[in-house]
């Protein structure tokens, strides 16, 4: 009897651990890659050197999280370490940051979830991973003693401006064998450990793949889900409406 209950213990212990070695947490700091406004364009407007101002302030104040395990994973800010959380300059750094949003990834349904709030309403944006095409290097560097290979993909933004294309680079390690990041950012062989997004760079400082408690990792529902070609529909009505005023 006694061995009997000795090993269902080990049996629990060792299911309660291998869970455990499955759920994992990365913790990423911020910072900026140059000067978010450049001066081409702040010799032709130089009031928006306050955009500058503001996130050289208060840009590496922000902390995010990747909470995750084999199939899923969330991205969202963990602290904002600052005590001037309604300052003008604040509140500027983390809406060009995207610090109020939630990035929710699946891999094994291929979704891809992007929880926001603009003009008024709570937004998800719902897409595929698959969709973010990348093009593997073989350049590579150390990253908190793993060794990470450099990718490239195309990030395309269309609003009633245009279309705009910029180049996201990520560095991800085979070596922890996820396929997530920062922002939204997947489908690589490998965690990604740095990324470099429109001027700012999220790298991890803090690897933790062997939680002691389990995460839950909750799915956002709070939102109007939306496509982004839909999204993009809402953004000019509401440009062309404001336009004809």
């Amino acid at each position: 009897m006694k061995k009997s209950v000795l090993l269902i213990a080990i049996l629990v212990g060792a299911c309660l651990n291998a869970i455990a070695q499955d759920i994992g947490k990365i913790e990423y700091k911020i910072k900026l890659d140059g000067e978010f406004i450049n001066q081409e364009k702040l010799e032709k407007k130089k009031k928006l050197s306050f955009i500058n101002n503001a996130l050289n302030e208060h840009t590496e104040q922000f902390k995010f999280s990747l909470v995750f395990n084999k199939e899923e994973s969330i991205f969202n800010v963990e602290e904002q370490m600052t005590s001037d959380h309604n300052s003008r300059d604040f509140r500027i750094a983390k809406a060009l940051i995207g610090a109020s949003r939630v990035y929710y990834l699946n891999t094994k349904s291929n979704l891809s979830l992007n929880q926001f709030n603009a003009y008024g309403q709570d937004i998800i944006i719902k897409d595929s991973i698959s969709n973010i095409k990348w093009a593997l290097t073989k350049e590579s560097k150390v990253i908190d003693g793993y060794t990470c290979y450099k990718a490239n993909t195309e990030k395309i933004v269309i609003n009633s401006k245009g279309t705009f294309k910029t180049n996201v680079i990520a560095w991800y390690t085979p070596d922890l064998n996820y396929n997530f990041g920062p922002k939204g950012y997947a489908g690589l062989p490998g965690m990604i450990l740095e990324l470099n997004d429109n001027k700012f760079i999220y790298y991890a400082f803090k690897i933790n793949l062997n939680m002691a408690n389990q995460i839950k990792i909750d799915k956002p529902k709070k939102g109007k889900i939306m496509t982004k070609s839909e999204f993009t529909e809402l953004e000019n009505n509401i440009d062309n409406t404001f336009g004809q005023k």
